[in-house]
């Protein structure tokens, strides 16, 4: 009953607050630059926005479906989602109309309440799923769980958004839900295996996340035949999408182009400020050159995916050499954009809404120089603080038990892969999923706080 009622209120409070959202921030903002930024429609989603309009004309267009959009460059499914749903909508992504810098204007209105509350609706499944699988084993455990997941807002703000989380975390949620099973079942395995590669297709920072689970099944399960069928599933998702693209492009090919070029465009700056102003500047033009004599030697055609790919990895290959030849400069980046992103932030979307964006500056929004920043920051850090203790107390707890080994091993490769893989860009925003196996955690943390607190009155 608890569980039913805690539910459909949060469930309600949703739906609500993604309207308030939608009618707030569906508008273009002021900008100072003479840009236009549509304060829902930027960043990440304008992206997403631009792939889901070509992929709607393609549709209409009646191309073969392998040629839908452009390259595979950052996440496979988020702009589809969204050109799938205007499609079934009937409704147009961008107005006749141009921006004052002419750029295709955002259509206002346009049912985008209707896909958030159908992302909203799609995490609300896979918390009850979850429930399901956790209440056999531990009824409180249980509703402590999905009520923290229901209630985070490091979580939840991310529903109220286009971006790529809302959809990733609640397959996130299936997939430990599937895990939580303890099935020795080839089609339960066959099952994760899926999920996996879907939840790659989502988000590319999934791409080795089959790591932890392999060695969770290899400890847990030891059975060829279960860890084959999981492979053989996550085997059948990239296949689909290598065909997808070399269809389209000439080339086989399972990772996001964007992934080729991130060192480069994130990491290699950080060690370069690390040097002296003007050996910076110096080997930094020195890398443009290269690049550039690459494209003229390489006849590369910027325009052509299969040529993209080959100059993407060559940035790619010449990146990991520099970072190579600077090892301790780059661990000491990763460390402390690490522990920054270790530092949840619940005001991520606020921000993003509120505040100016501007992709050309560091300074992404004005309000990362507002004082709001500032004190919000302190919150952040209590915030934090708060629930990795809870989180460490729920971890001792875990530990008295045997039997729990296994899975606490699962939780921590999880927390710790989303940490080295999302943790280098120093963004929140990728280590976001850590406070979904975090939250078994807490939830223990809370019994042991709540059995301690009975001894002393006791």
């Amino acid at each position: 009953m608890k569980f039913k009622i805690i539910f459909i209120l949060i469930f309600i409070s949703s739906f609500l607050t993604a309207n308030l959202i939608i009618n707030k921030f569906d508008k273009y903002e002021k900008s100072t630059d003479g840009k236009s930024n549509h304060a829902l429609i930027k960043g990440d989603v304008h992206k997403f926005w631009v792939e889901a309009d070509k992929i709607k004309k393609n549709f209409q267009e009646d191309k073969p479906i392998y040629d839908f959009g452009g390259v595979f460059w950052n996440s496979y499914l988020p702009p589809k989602f969204i050109a799938f749903f205007y499609i079934v909508a009937d409704e147009d992504l961008y107005t006749d109309k141009v921006t004052p810098d002419n750029k295709p204007q955002v259509k206002s209105g346009n049912k985008k309440i209707y896909f958030i509350c159908l992302q909203i609706f799609f995490f609300f499944v896979s918390i009850y799923l979850l429930y399901k699988c956790l209440k056999i084993q531990h009824n409180k455990i249980a509703l402590i769980t999905i009520t923290i997941l229901l209630i985070e807002p490091t979580i939840n703000q991310y529903h109220y958004s286009f971006l790529s989380e809302s959809i990733f975390f609640s397959l996130t949620i299936i997939l430990l839900s599937q895990i939580l099973k303890n099935s020795n079942s080839k089609i339960t395995a066959l099952n994760i295996g899926l999920i996996v590669g879907i939840l790659y297709l989502q988000r590319s920072i999934a791409i080795f996340y089959f790591l932890p689970i392999l060695i969770y099944f290899i400890l847990e399960r030891k059975k060829f035949a279960f860890m084959f069928s999981y492979l053989i599933g996550l085997i059948l998702i990239l296949t689909f999408l290598g065909l997808h693209n070399f269809l389209r492009s000439d080339v086989f090919y399972v990772t996001p182009i964007q992934s080729k070029v991130d060192l480069y465009r994130y990491l290699i700056p950080n060690i370069l400020n690390k040097k002296n102003v003007n050996q910076s500047k110096i080997e930094l033009e020195n890398f443009e050159k290269q690049f550039q004599n690459f494209k003229l030697q390489n006849k590369i055609n910027m325009k052509s995916e299969k040529d993209l790919i080959k100059y993407s990895k060559y940035v790619q290959k010449e990146s990991i050499n520099y970072i190579l030849q600077n090892p301790l400069s780059t661990v000491k980046i990763i460390f402390k954009k690490s522990l920054h992103s270790l530092v949840f932030n619940p005001f991520e979307i606020y921000a993003f809404y509120k505040y100016e964006y501007k992709p050309s500056n560091k300074k992404k929004y004005e309000y990362y120089k507002s004082d709001e920043h500032k004190k919000n920051v302190k919150i952040r850090i209590f915030y934090s603080s708060i629930i990795y203790l809870i989180c460490l107390m729920g971890f001792f707890h875990l530990l008295k038990n045997r039997a729990n080994y296994n899975f606490i091993i699962f939780l921590i490769l999880s927390v710790l892969y989303f940490t080295f893989f999302g943790g280098w860009q120093g963004n929140p925003r990728y280590l976001a999923p850590n406070m979904i196996f975090l939250s078994i955690f807490f939830s223990y943390g809370i019994l042991e706080i709540k059995k301690q607190f009975e001894f002393l009155r006791s």
